[in-house]
Formats: structure tokens, C-alpha cells, sequence
């Protein structure tokens, strides 16, 4: 549950948010499964996710080409000290044209009693060329555990009405996660409407993961959507 305040060029948020949604989530990566391309949690899931923490969410456009957003949050996470742990997310948005956004920002996490936790992203996603969309973000955390994901890179494309057919769409997407189990996610998938209220989307995944054994899988999925 959550209040919304907003005008022209400002909007305020206030109640139980997910930080991942505020601040990462690409339009153009959301009919992809594989987590690590879909709209939340991303590959760092901020401590907001998979349960909304209460919180406060601000953005502003300064002008057609510019504008910034931060956020804070509470989550009930703690630490073994049970100190809880708040959440800070800050975020510069440009905006190239209508069609291209680019955002960068920074989260951190941090205790009276441990190093800050933090990282950073940037991702750039919009039209490409007429039905063509397009999106990469590529993000760092700067926790020194070895069981820590360290870096995350994704990029990917989507084509909108292939061979003229209507309300069609084709993706294909790559992701590589850094730390301690390297993987490695290629996507493709082919989103086919039926009639107005059912979709089918076939999906292949090539999935490797770097753990002892290695995992090498070849993944198919048939995504059913209904709409009423």
C-alpha cells in the first residue's frame, strides 16, 4: 500500500516500495523469464525485494532532457547485531530523446558496526530503429565477500511485429553474473497473441553455470498469458 503525490514534473511516493522497481526496472526486459533480465529483483536484489519495505521515493525532471530520483527504506532485515539496516538509493536520469533513457545512480547499505554495502548502475534502453528496442545495464557491488555477486552485465533486443504480424514480438537477450558461481544466460523468445485474451510465448534458454559440477542446460518454456 503506498500514497502518490504528483504534478508535471514531480512525483512522490510514500509507503511500501520495492527499491528494484523505483530505480531498475528496463521496459524493454520484461517478457524475458531468466530473473537476471526480467524486472525484478536484478542481479544485486536490493533488500526491498521479494517483500516491499516501507519507505519514501522522490523524482523530479528538471528538464525535457534531465532529472533525478532518490529513495529510502526500511527494511526488516538486521544484521546479527539486530540493527536494522537502512536503504539509500540515489539516481541521475537523461533522457537523449523521446525515445532513449539513460540512468545511473548508486545504492548503499550501512551499519554503525560494518563497512558500507553498496554498488553501482547504469543501464540505456529505448528505440533503437523503428521496431527495434534495445537495452543494456551493467552494474558493480563493492562487497569483498567472496560469496558476494560482484558484477553484473545484460544487454538484449526486442523486434516488434516480425514479418508484419501484428501485436507479434521476438527477443533475444544475453546476461553474464560475476562471483562465485559465474553464469551465463542467452534467451530468445517469440511472444504469438491467439486472440485478445490469451498470448502463448515459446522460450529457449541456454544456461551455464560455473560451479562444481558445471552446469550446461538447454532450457525450453511455453509461457501462457490470459488477460481478461
Amino acid at each position: 500500500m503506498n500514497i502518490n503525490w504528483q504534478n508535471e514534473t514531480t512525483l512522490i511516493r510514500v509507503g511500501q516500495l520495492d527499491a528494484n522497481a523505483n530505480f531498475v526496472s528496463l521496459e524493454h526486459a520484461g517478457q524475458f523469464i531468466n530473473a537476471s533480465f526480467g524486472l525484478t529483483p536484478t542481479a544485486f536484489p536490493l533488500p526491498t525485494y521479494p517483500d516491499m519495505e516501507y519507505g519514501v521515493y522522490a523524482e523530479h525532471k528538471i528538464s525535457s532532457n534531465l532529472g533525478f530520483s532518490v529513495g529510502y527504506y526500511r527494511p526488516d532485515e538486521v544484521f546479527d547485531n539486530a540493527e536494522q539496516l537502512p536503504l539509500w538509493v540515489a539516481a541521475v536520469c537523461l533522457y537523449c530523446n523521446d525515445n532513449i533513457k539513460v540512468n545511473s545512480g548508486y545504492w548503499r547499505v550501512k551499519n554503525s558496526h560494518a563497512q558500507a554495502i553498496g554498488g553501482y548502475f547504469t543501464y540505456v534502453e529505448g528505440n533503437i530503429y523503428k521496431k527495434l528496442h534495445g537495452f543494456t545495464l551493467v552494474s558493480f557491488n563493492n562487497q569483498l565477500q567472496s560469496e558476494d555477486i560482484k558484477k553484473h552485465i545484460k544487454f538484449g533486443m526486442t523486434y516488434d511485429a516480425p514479418f508484419s504480424f501484428e501485436n507479434h514480438q521476438v527477443g533475444i537477450a544475453y546476461s553474464k553474473v560475476f562471483g562465485p558461481d559465474n553464469e551465463t544466460v542467452i534467451e530468445a523468445f517469440y511472444l504469438l497473441p491467439i486472440n485478445t485474451y490469451l498470448n502463448v510465448q515459446p522460450d529457449i534458454q541456454w544456461v551455464n553455470n560455473h560451479i562444481t559440477p558445471n552446469i550446461d542446460n538447454l532450457i525450453l518454456t511455453l509461457r501462457v498469458q490470459f488477460y481478461l
